[in-house]
């Protein structure tokens, strides 16, 4: 299965403070269906570029009184790469890494848990209407006696994620020739690509257990009498 045509794949990657952890979490655009201009794009981009995106989700996604990220998470960089059809690089991706990482500030988040900006498409019918995006790291508050965030805080990471996908949309336009836009890509056979048309943040705190499996677990234990 392939996907419908290329695509820039833009990667946040972190790592992990005191462990060989890493994670990451990404984006997609592309243009029309059957795109061939992905390598011709990240030719003109250049690191103040994937800088400028690096600071768009530190800025508008992370570094805010209503999401909690954990203090010893890391954004360490952005890579920018072409991808074909089949999901492979076209060329060298455009890797930006940061010498002085943004970190989170909170205490006693779990690794595996996760904020999760939801993509729509605006299409209900078939496949590939749907994406997430996995803020590593990250929960958002919960109120008194409640498992659920306030509607306050959801409401509020929905126009910060507004905010940050046209942010990162016109870095990337001003600066390339064909015009790209948000997009959900799938590889599932006869799915067309879908442009991201609104973005939604739940009230229930999700998690990821890869990143949990992904930690070297010491134990301590005591034995009985």
């Amino acid at each position: 299965m392939t996907y419908g045509g290329q695509q820039l794949k833009i990667t946040f990657m972190f790592t992990v403070e005191g462990t060989d952890e890493i994670a990451d979490t990404s984006l997609s655009y592309t243009t029309a269906p059957g795109w061939t201009g992905a390598a011709a794009a990240l030719a003109e981009l250049d690191i103040s570029d994937a800088v400028a995106i690096r600071d768009f989700y530190n800025d508008d996604l992370m570094d805010l009184s209503h999401i909690s990220w954990a203090d010893y998470s890391n954004l360490v960089g952005v890579k920018i790469a072409a991808l074909g059809t089949n999901g492979l690089y076209l060329v060298d991706p455009l890797i930006a890494d940061t010498d002085t990482p943004d970190s989170g500030t909170a205490v006693g988040i779990p690794p595996q848990n996760t904020v999760v900006m939801s993509l729509r498409s605006g299409f209900t019918v078939g496949k590939g209407n749907y994406g997430r995006m996995y803020l590593p790291h990250t929960t958002l508050g919960t109120q008194t006696t409640s498992p659920f965030a306030a509607s306050a805080n959801t409401a509020a990471m929905a126009l910060n994620g507004k905010d940050f996908l046209n942010h990162i949309t016109s870095q990337i336009n001003a600066a390339t020739t064909a015009v790209v836009f948000p997009a959900i890509m799938s590889q599932a056979a006869g799915t067309p690509t879908r442009g991201v048309t609104n973005v939604a943040f739940g009230n229930v705190n999700d998690t990821q257990r890869r990143r949990r499996n992904r930690l070297q677990e010491t134990y301590s234990s005591e034995a009985l009498a």
